[in-house]
Parts: structure tokens; sequence; C-alpha cells
């Protein structure tokens, strides 16, 4: 392993490490009801997702590569029990990454007009975030484990 690799390697897992512990205290959080754990939700909001779209267009899959916590998680953990098989076409296609995104649409509309009786609270700031909490755990164990254990680690 060159330097440039020990450096990314070190650099993901100091990413995952940092995120694994925001994300446990937010979850608790979400499971005891406690909306003072409300700044925690949002500063793992915050690195997450806002931190993955500030990144974006100025560094491009940088944050992908280096910084995301669940693409760590799948490439290192995942990647030992993975099939490495042929990611199909219809995972890739601009229709079904559509469709996708929106159910997430949807899902996310109906937390905003307090439709969704498992994530409410009297806070609405606090409704979204437990969303954004939930959708990381499901879209992690429901779809990007199950690929990436049948296909590549991070399909």
């Amino acid at each position: 392993m060159d330097k440039f690799q020990k450096i990314r390697k070190t650099t993901q897992f100091t990413s995952l490490a940092i995120s694994s512990i925001i994300f446990t205290i937010a979850l608790y959080g979400l499971v005891i009801h406690n909306d003072l754990y409300f700044e925690i939700g949002l500063l793992m909001i915050g690195f997450i997702i806002v931190g993955g779209i500030l990144l974006a267009p100025i560094l491009g899959r940088f944050w992908c590569g280096w910084l995301c916590p669940r693409g760590t998680f799948l490439e290192y953990f995942i990647e030992k029990i993975s099939n490495k098989s042929r990611i199909p076409h219809f995972l890739r296609s601009k229709a079904f990454k559509l469709f996708i995104a929106s159910i997430l649409a949807i899902m996310f509309i109906m937390v905003l007009l307090d439709k969704n009786p498992l994530l409410t609270s009297d806070d609405e700031l606090a409704s979204i975030r437990d969303f954004i909490i939930f959708m990381c755990i499901a879209t992690t164990l429901l779809i990007s484990i199950p690929l990436g254990i049948i296909y590549m680690p991070r399909t």
C-alpha cells in the first residue's frame, strides 16, 4: 500500500468513526423521542448530506471516495462477503434512479405534511431530522447491504 492509499484509508476510517458516533447519538435521541438531541441530528445531517452536496461541485466524487461513511462501510466490510458480480444495467439506468428518488421524495413530502405517523414530532424540523436518520438506516440496511453482497460492494 502506497502513501496515497494509506492517507485515503485513514481519512475514510476517521470519517466513519466520527459519523458513527454522531449517528449513534442521533439514533438514541430518535429512539427515546428526545428532541434535545436535535442539534446532534443536525450535525449528522450537515456532515453526511450537506457536506457531500457542497463538496461535489468543487471536488467531484471526493466525498464518495474519501469521506462518505456508508461508502467506507460498504467498501471495507461488505467487500469481504460480496459476490462481486456484474451490476445489472437496470440498476444503473436513469429510470431506476429516478424511481428511487421519487419514492424518497414522496416519503419526505409525507413527513412535511405530517402524514407519516412513525416519524412525527411537535417540532417540524425534528420530524425532518428523524426522517433523514430513518432513511439513512433504511437505505443502508434494505438497499446498500443486500446489493453490495449480491453485486459489487458500492452498488
